[in-house]
């Protein structure tokens, strides 16, 4: 769910702010390239609380596991980093201050990209369910592994 907060707050944020800047005599929110984005962050963080949603529900009535978790964390994660990329775009030099919270955002997402299991292994749990097959391996593994081969 953090990376739906952290994706609700930047739009947030953003919307405000291209309300209020005025460049070129009209308001930030009048440029057509800026609605394109936040079209596009509008949709984008609809469609990850629609997934951490229904993924939350599944998981309460004991319909889903760790693969439908993982699939969740893994994509909103990465779409939330798409989300407040956005964000910083739209607010130009402003979006890597603090004073205009999306810096703030933006190194928020970044860390629940990676402490959320990283997206990676969450990847990496999903891909597993999928196809069946194992991509993880131990370091320990992979050293036995190519120990066995090497012509050292």
């Amino acid at each position: 769910w953090m990376p739906v907060g952290i994706s609700m707050g930047a739009l947030s944020h953003t919307l405000e702010f291209v309300k209020k800047r005025i460049a070129f005599n009209a308001p930030l929110s009048a440029n057509q390239l800026v609605q394109e984005k936040l079209s596009r962050m509008a949709a984008m963080t609809s469609s990850i609380y629609l997934l951490a949603e229904r993924v939350t529900k599944d998981f309460v009535a004991g319909k889903c596991g760790l693969p439908a978790i993982a699939m969740a964390k893994a994509h909103n994660s990465f779409v939330g980093r798409q989300i407040v990329s956005l964000a910083r775009e739209i607010l130009g030099g402003n979006g890597i201050v603090l004073d205009f919270q999306i810096a703030s955002k933006f190194a928020d997402m970044e860390s629940v990209y990676t402490y959320e299991g990283t997206y990676d292994i969450n990847a990496l749990i999903c891909g597993r369910a999928l196809t069946g097959v194992s991509a993880i391996k131990s370091a320990v593994s992979v050293k036995n592994e190519y120990a066995s081969k090497s012509r050292l």
